[in-house]
């Protein structure tokens, strides 16, 4: 993926990959750099809540492997409901 800075500095990253992040407009992400690259990721520290009107919303991502987790639940509540009959 290729991404222009304009003559301000600035550069846009793509929708879909601020989506994938959960970065909003306002966050704030942590630069590295090394010889050869530009590594920037998500603050640790940033605010995982928004106000939306009156009402104060999560919007962090989880940590971990979330699909898989909700993967083994189902599939044990599944086992547990078909009394432990293998599904086809």
């Amino acid at each position: 993926m290729l991404l222009t800075i304009d003559r301000f500095g600035r550069m846009v990253l793509p929708k879909s990959m601020r989506d994938d992040f959960g970065l909003r407009a306002g966050d704030t992400l942590e630069v590295e750099a090394s010889a050869d690259a530009i590594l920037l990721r998500p603050s640790s520290g940033a605010d995982c809540t928004v106000h939306e009107g009156r009402v104060l919303v999560f919007n962090g991502g989880a940590d971990g492997d979330v699909v898989g987790a909700l993967a083994r639940v189902r599939e044990a509540r599944l086992n547990r409901a078909g009394g432990g009959a293998e599904r086809t």
